[in-house]
């Protein structure tokens, strides 16, 4: 992807046209990468959202080692309303909230996890 900005002191239609242009080429270039989910899924370094459907059975989405992703944020949706169970563990010998693991409770629910360096915190 190139950009080209170039900084400028006035306001003209064209400059403010072509920073607007470029600013949402650049969004464009860094939204977050989706994954979707119906069985055991785990979270990688190109993960930002994880979509889940569990209504063919219980899903269990594994996070990665914290240390790896320290400020990192992902996001895990849950996109059904079936009585199965959708889990979100931590790496081996790590945290989520203090536990092994979180649930995702009830349908259509979501729940954005930030690493600490040591631990993920649900937020």
């Amino acid at each position: 992807m190139q950009l080209s900005l170039t900084v400028r002191t006035d306001n003209s239609p064209d400059y403010v046209r072509s920073l607007a242009d470029n600013l949402k080429r650049l969004f464009d270039y860094a939204r977050p990468y989706i994954v979707t989910a119906s069985g055991d899924h785990t979270i990688t370094a190109s993960n930002e959202w994880v979509v889940v459907d569990a209504s063919g059975g219980a899903v269990l989405v594994t996070l990665p080692a914290a240390k790896d992703f320290a400020r990192d944020v992902v996001a895990v949706v849950r996109t059904d309303a079936s009585g199965n169970t959708v889990t979100i563990a931590a790496a081996d010998g790590e945290a989520v909230n203090g536990a092994a693991s979180v649930t995702l409770a009830g349908g259509y629910s979501v729940k954005h996890l930030v690493s600490t360096g040591v631990e993920w915190i649900g937020v």
